[in-house]
């Protein structure tokens, strides 16, 4: 008996550890706050209850941003489950909530009022009381004791990261989407009262009753903050004799089991990063000897121009005077063979560093998602062209529209249930009156209102403009980036052609000297020949010389690039080393502790987990049953914003 209890006590306690609770949805119908109330509208994922009428009830308590309760509303709902019908009603309530939410604030360690901390700067602290006013007095062995409603509170804001810095979080957790902090907390409120041991309990497991938050605050505003109240989860404890039904031994096993994978997989991850690491210190190097070369070639391109001047000049001269370049003809014959014999290699490697660059951009762009062919010398422009053209017709706030409208649609029958009811409300229609064509028309038409209404709302909402702005950049940051490749593919390509018109330059100039080593008979119109190959010589080596030196510079920051990813890889792989060694952490400390939880030899508390399950139970509702079988409630705590 005792060791299915031990069992059941620690599902309680780890769900203090884990914060797992059910989902509660907000939808604001209005602009303003001027009735807080009627502009929050919740859904708790809760079990289905059988008694024939049911009273669901919901309180919404407005607060100030120090915790003072300004007005409190009970909405009750009696669904009448034989009937299939459901009767809505609200009021405003003077009574006090039985879980008193206090929040206190304090700047650089002195507690100050939360209208006195907008706009300030400094160490802030925020904390969460959470007390519990609502038990019974039962007898336990003998001995009266106050057995406590078991409350679970959990409380939500966000964050703004560019005024909160260094942030912790007790009795809750911390989770950072990249621009704001979403802090959620749980609490249990009187739990380890209830439970009596609670020095033994504590020694194995926290059991928060309070949240406290602390940053370092630049400009200080907090958003709107909800917290939700109910007792409903401790429905689904079944307690019998022989103490409570589950098997925490199997869950734990699962969980010490996906841990050890883990950790094995993060140290895995971690060697392969050292492995990449050492890969890209060789990457670096062959980057940098790459920028050598280039540069090398940048200088020889840079002479092989001056010569092919000096060449051209040289012409000039011989041209007027035969004598002097009958002398040199053997000497440029032999110079001109050598260049022309490496034509058709040099070609080829500006050919092949083309073919690299544009393998490069096809990747970079089927990564990114484009469904594009195989970039090749002829086709890259007019793909490119097409990639840019495609990007412009972006309709981001279609797009946007669509999702919007998808998401409205979704909640349509739930939609269609609140417009019935509240027509009916509002015509005071009996139920066959609804069932009618014409009330069937009018709820339709009432339906068809409120779905636009929420779609023109949302798409007015700030966080749809954001996306549909972000997409807008989105497409013209793609558009300006390809734009930019297709720039630099455009300035090789007439560094390529130039190539190409250099090595034809030299073949003719080779075919003019052989000409010219002929004879003198042709000396005159071998000479006009060999000049206007030397003056395409000049041009095709001045635009080699040109390209070589972007082809240097474009190295140079490929060189640079590669050491940042070097530097990146290296603090990828210290992250990730110290990921692996947090996870061994964690399954030494969370889950060893859930673990010995599970084998502590606790008190039998089965008398006061029974207590427990039976306030629970009995605790039905703020207000009156009216003339329900069974009810359930859920409070929903909203504090005004700071700024």
């Amino acid at each position: 008996m005792k060791k299915n209890l031990y069992k059941a006590l620690a599902v309680v306690l780890s769900a203090s550890l884990i914060a797992g609770a059910g989902a509660t949805y907000y939808v604001r119908a209005e602009k303003s706050d001027e009735d807080a109330a009627s502009g929050i509208l919740s859904y708790v994922q809760k079990k289905d209850y059988e008694a024939q009428l049911f009273q669901d009830e919901t309180v919404y308590v407005i607060n100030n941003n120090d915790g003072d309760t300004q007005k409190m509303i009970v909405v009750d709902k009696l669904k009448d489950n034989e009937a299939g019908t459901d009767t809505v009603t609200k009021k405003q309530l003077n009574s006090e909530t039985p879980v008193e939410v206090k929040v206190t604030y304090t700047l650089d360690g002195i507690e100050v009022k939360a209208a006195d901390l907008a706009g300030k700067s400094g160490h802030v602290t925020i904390t969460y009381d959470y007390t519990n006013k609502q038990y019974e007095t039962v007898n336990i062995a003998g001995n009266d004791e106050k057995v406590y409603v078991p409350f679970i509170a959990v409380t939500g804001m966000l964050l703004n990261n560019d005024k909160f810095s260094n942030i912790t979080v007790d009795g809750g957790r911390l989770v950072d989407d990249g621009s704001r902090k979403a802090v959620v907390g749980v609490a249990f409120p009187g739990l380890l009262e209830s439970l009596g041991n609670a020095e033994k309990i504590t020694d194995t497991v926290k059991i928060p009753d309070k949240l406290v938050i602390e940053a370092d605050v630049t400009d200080f505003e907090l958003g709107t903050v909800y917290t939700l109240v109910t007792n409903y989860n401790f429905d689904e404890f079944e307690i019998d004799e022989n103490g409570l039904e589950g098997s925490l031994t199997d869950a734990m096993k699962t969980a010490t089991d996906a841990f050890d994978q883990l950790v094995d997989g993060s140290a895995q991850l971690y060697d392969g990063l050292v492995t990449a690491k050492d890969g890209s210190a060789a990457l670096v190097d062959g980057a940098e000897a790459a920028y050598e070369g280039s540069k090398k070639l940048s200088d020889g391109a840079s002479a092989v121009d001056a010569g092919a001047g000096q060449i051209a000049a040289g012409l000039n001269d011989a041209y007027a005077g035969s004598k002097q370049l009958n002398d040199g003809t053997a000497q440029l014959t032999a110079g001109l063979d050598t260049l022309s014999g490496n034509s058709a290699a040099i070609v080829a490697g500006a050919e092949q560093v083309f073919v690299s660059l544009l393998a490069n951009a096809t990747k970079g762009l089927t990564d990114a998602g484009a469904a594009v062919p195989e970039l090749t010398i002829e086709n890259y422009s007019a793909v490119l062209d097409g990639v840019i053209a495609e990007l412009a017709k972006t309709d981001a706030e279609a797009i946007a529209k669509a999702k919007v409208t998808a998401a409205v649609e979704a909640n349509r029958a739930m939609i269609e249930a609140q417009v019935a009811a509240a027509v009916q409300a509002q015509t005071g229609a009996p139920d066959e009156m609804m069932a009618s064509e014409q009330m069937k028309a009018v709820v339709a038409q009432k339906t068809e209102e409120q779905i636009a209404a929420l779609i023109e709302q949302n798409m007015a909402s700030e966080e749809v403009q954001a996306q549909i702005k972000a997409g807008k950049a989105q497409a013209e940051a793609g558009a300006a980036q390809i734009k930019g490749v297709k720039k630099s593919l455009d300035d090789y390509n007439t560094f390529y052609q130039g190539v190409k018109a250099y090595t034809a330059g030299v073949d003719q100039a080779d075919q003019g000297a052989a000409q010219l080593s002929n004879g003198t008979k042709t000396l005159y119109a071998g000479l006009g020949q060999l000049n206007d190959g030397a003056k395409t010589l000049s041009t095709g080596t001045t635009e080699l010389s040109n390209g070589a030196a972007d082809l240097s510079e474009g190295l140079g920051q490929l060189e640079a690039g590669q050491k940042e990813l070097d530097e990146g890889l290296v603090q990828l792989r210290d992250g990730a080393k110290a990921l692996n060694e947090g996870l061994d952490l964690v399954n030494d400390e969370l889950i060893g502790r859930l673990e010995k939880l599970v084998d502590t030899d606790l008190v039998d508390i089965t008398d006061r987990l029974k207590a427990v399950k039976q306030v629970s139970e009995d605790y039905k509702c703020v207000d009156t049953l009216n003339s329900a079988e069974d009810g359930a409630v859920k409070f929903i705590y909203k504090n005004e914003a700071i700024k």
